[in-house]
């Protein structure tokens, strides 16, 4: 390899490298910047909805254990099923959807979802929110636990893409 080729291909490398330098904080950047947004408009929506409280009884609350694998590992995990019943204008519904933004929660720690299940005994009266455009459609939790991880997510992802951008420019 004679000395021209090798100085040909360093000035390659740099080249290469300046580009990813740009590249990387960019994509950081992008992926924090469209979790916030993402984050921000469910928030929108939600406090655009208005759905009415009403009285529900709940018919079901148990805590359904199971085992939870990963590429590597195996653990336990658990998750909260709760059914209830609530009446307008004569009518009974059932639901079991416990978060406005989720269908199912679950979490390896035991404790936590057992403090959570316990807030809904059978046969308690609890509120519900339902859509007033569907009324099959109800909730018991207006926020599930960890979506303020979506929003440190997204800005430590924003953080890494500037401090890609100081470091490398």
């Amino acid at each position: 390899m004679s000395k021209e080729q090798l100085f040909g291909y360093f000035e390659q490398l740099n080249s290469i490298t300046d580009f990813l330098s740009l590249l990387a904080p960019f994509i950081f950047f992008v992926a924090g910047l469209s979790i916030l947004i993402f984050n921000r408009y469910q928030t929108v929506m939600f406090n655009r909805r208005c759905d009415i409280p009403v009285e529900a009884k709940i018919t079901k609350s148990e805590l359904i254990e199971y085992v939870s694998h990963t590429s590597d590992s195996s653990s336990m995990s658990y998750r909260p099923v709760l059914a209830y019943t609530y009446e307008i204008d004569a009518k009974t519904y059932h639901s079991e959807r416990i978060f406005y933004s989720s269908r199912a929660v679950s979490s390896n720690r035991k404790l936590d979802m057992e403090a959570f299940v316990q807030k809904y005994p059978v046969d308690a009266l609890v509120t519900a929110f339902v859509s007033t455009e569907n009324k099959d459609d109800a909730y018991l939790e207006k926020q599930a636990p960890g979506e303020w991880l979506f929003m440190a997510v997204g800005c430590a992802l924003l953080f890494i893409g500037l401090i890609i951008y100081a470091v490398f420019s």
